[in-house]
């Protein structure tokens, strides 16, 4: 039981990491604009994320649809992220995440029939 509560406390803190923001202030004559980079801006990092959402909601059956794959949709500002089905079964679901790129907020996810 202990072991699943820092696992969990360690999963969430990756979490909030990952999603941080990095401002930047640019500043021009009398005007300061403030320009806002997301850390998510690769697949892998948008996969773990994922992985780590899924495990807290489906436990480690999530591993059996490995590897995992992110892409971007509705014009790059959310990933979705799906588990592959393995070649011995025609049929099946398998777990998907979508959450938005800006802050983690996530939009979608569950497992397919």
């Amino acid at each position: 039981m202990k072991n699943t509560i820092l696992f969990l406390l360690i999963l969430v803190f990756t979490i909030n990491i990952s999603c941080a923001q990095k401002i930047i202030i640019n500043k021009k004559e009398d005007t300061a604009t403030v320009e806002i980079k997301f850390l998510i801006n690769d697949e892998q990092t948008a996969i773990k994320i994922a992985e780590v959402l899924l495990f807290a909601a489906y436990g480690d059956r999530i591993y059996k649809s490995l590897p995992f794959k992110a892409e971007l949709i509705n014009n790059g500002e959310v990933w979705f992220v799906q588990g592959t089905l393995d070649k011995k079964y025609d049929k099946g679901g398998v777990p998907f995440i979508e959450f938005q790129k800006k802050d983690c907020k996530v939009l979608k996810f569950g497992h397919g029939k």
